[in-house]
């Protein structure tokens, strides 16, 4: 009967507010819970990544530092774009750093590669940004590009993954989201002048980082 379930008192109804209060609860921390288990997940498959295993030990290696040997190279903010692995350098917009990488890697995969940054996955909160990081994407030419804009929390609600704030300014494509219930991760797509899609989180494209500026 939902929420708001009705009680009949003579010619009147009431609210069921407990019932709404619990559910409210519940929703809160089921959200709360899904975001710390995604961010836990990134973490331990980057740690799986650089040491060569997820086990308790290897993981307590890793956080102390002791198979940095092993760990992806951190990336120069003032390298330049080399062949399929390449990237620009490191552009600025208002309080942000911005840079998009032309290494082709699932969504997931993208956002711990900015982690390692010390960026995450492009959060676009305004006109101004979106028209500069599209700019910018159209002038690279790596062709589709992941962003920081997931439904995967809940189902056509979208949110910045990093801050789980709801996405309220928009730049969709025409007919997107396209509302398959697959497609639950956020890119610029170059079919649509780089304006957004949604699309699996599986496939393997460029990305774009954000950083503030400290």
């Amino acid at each position: 009967m939902g929420c708001f379930q009705e009680i009949r008192r003579g010619e009147s109804y009431k609210l069921n507010t407990n019932l709404c209060v619990s559910v409210s609860i519940l929703g809160f921390f089921l959200t709360l819970g899904i975001g710390i288990f995604i961010s836990s997940v990134a973490y331990l498959h980057k740690f799986d990544r650089d040491c060569g295993s997820s086990s308790p030990e290897i993981l307590k290696q890793s956080v102390s530092g002791d198979c940095t040997s092993q760990a992806s190279p951190v990336v120069s903010s003032t390298s330049r774009p080399t062949g399929n692995q390449g990237f620009s350098p490191w552009k600025v917009f208002g309080k942000s750093q911005y840079l998009h990488v032309k290494k082709r890697i699932k969504w997931l995969d993208a956002q711990i590669e900015c982690l390692e940054l010390g960026a995450k996955l492009a959060e676009i909160e305004t006109l101004e940004e979106n028209i500069f990081l599209k700019t910018m994407a159209r002038e690279n030419s790596y062709g589709n590009t992941f962003i920081g804009g997931t439904d995967a929390y809940s189902q056509h609600r979208w949110r910045w993954s990093t801050t789980f704030k709801a996405v309220t300014y928009t730049d969709w494509a025409p007919n997107k989201p396209d509302l398959s219930g697959g497609d639950e991760c956020m890119s610029l797509s170059s079919t649509f002048d780089m304006s957004w899609d949604d699309i699996y989180c599986e496939r393997h494209q460029a990305f774009m980082c954000e950083r503030l500026i400290v």
